[in-house]
Formats: C-alpha cells, structure tokens, sequence
C-alpha cells in the first residue's frame, strides 16, 4: 500500500511540474515572434525569459487598448451635459 501511494504521488509531482513547465513555454506564434526578435530558441533560460517579457508586453498594449475604449464609449456626466448646454445657450444669446 505504501509503494502504491510513493509511486502515485511521484506520478502526480510530474503531472503537475509538466503543466507549470508547459506554461512557460510559448505557444508557436510566440516562438515566431521570438524567432524574428533574435532570441536563441535553444537556450532555455533565456527563452523563458523572452517568453515572460512578451506576454508582458502584450498584455499591457491589451490593457492600454481597453482604457483606450473605455475612454472612448465613456458616457458623459451629468455636469458635462450641463455645461455644454449652459455654452450652446450661451451662443444662442449672442
């Protein structure tokens, strides 16, 4: 029963060490992108590295695009409203 417990437990570490190892590692496109960037795909450390910085980039152009629209498809306020009101009134009177 012990052995049988060590043995699924080692199967279980390596199963998971995999899925961690997998996420490292970049997808094709990542690889390509990689490639045109100059990065030696052959040396791990530094692919991993890349990889990381990458994502990084990528996300924050994400994040910076999405504030861009929110920005854009912001209702305006209530005093906003007024105020432009309160201007074309304004012309109207002159």
């Amino acid at each position: 029963a012990f052995i049988l417990f060590v043995i699924i437990k080692v199967a279980m570490n390596t199963s998971n060490y995999m899925k961690n190892a997998k996420s490292e590692l970049p997808t094709k496109e990542e690889r390509k992108e990689l490639k045109q960037a100059g990065v030696n795909v052959k040396n791990l450390k530094e692919l991993v590295a890349k990889t990381a910085e990458l994502r990084a980039k990528k996300q924050a152009e994400l994040e910076e695009k999405a504030r861009e629209e929110a920005e854009a498809n912001k209702k305006p306020t209530t005093e906003e409203l007024l105020s432009d009101i309160k201007e074309l009134l304004q012309k109207q009177v002159k």
